[in-house]
């Protein structure tokens, strides 16, 4: 579930929970486009996978960044945070969480990123919104990502606004 598309349509990644139950281990896979049809899924990086719950990603347009949700990780600020990965060559990096600046003590979840890269929406129960769960927003300017602002009452009710979803393809 939670899938995304990279904007040549050649990768899906989604989360694969490993049983049925809600508090089983889920992971980050990855299927690729080839020859008419998409590859079995496989794990995306043992860097990225851990024995926490990985899930919920958005992958920038060249394929290159990973934000990703990763619940009751040993350095979390709250009980779902958003994490960063960069993919050099084959490789991901080891990811870091993308700190208190973005994330807090409550749930912040299900990252999408604009078509350029600079702008992260996601959900969060955080103080400060208009019900339960809403869509919030955080820029990216001179090198870092700027404090997350509510997407307002346009976007959000007094019920829950979640798994937002962005997808930018290259043919249009």
């Amino acid at each position: 579930y939670f899938p995304t598309v990279t904007v040549d349509n050649t990768q899906l990644i989604f989360t694969k929970r490993s049983g049925t139950g809600y508090m089983d281990d889920e992971d980050l896979v990855i299927s690729h486009f080839k020859d008419d049809h998409w590859t079995e899924a496989t794990s995306i990086s043992e860097k990225i996978n851990t024995s926490f719950n990985e899930g919920a990603c958005t992958i920038s347009a060249d394929g290159r960044t990973l934000i990703f949700t990763s619940c009751e990780e040993e350095n979390s600020m709250g009980s779902c945070d958003l994490f960063i990965s960069f993919k050099t060559g084959e490789s991901w990096s080891k990811p870091r969480n993308l700190g208190p600046t973005v994330n807090s003590i409550y749930w912040d979840s299900q990252p999408s990123l604009s078509a350029d890269g600079r702008v992260l929406y996601f959900s969060s129960n955080r103080p400060g919104g208009h019900g339960g769960r809403d869509l919030w927003m955080s820029k990216y300017e001179k090198d870092q990502w700027k404090r997350p602002v509510n997407a307002g009452a346009r976007v959000n009710t007094s019920k829950d606004e979640v798994t937002p979803y962005l997808h930018f393809n290259n043919q249009t």
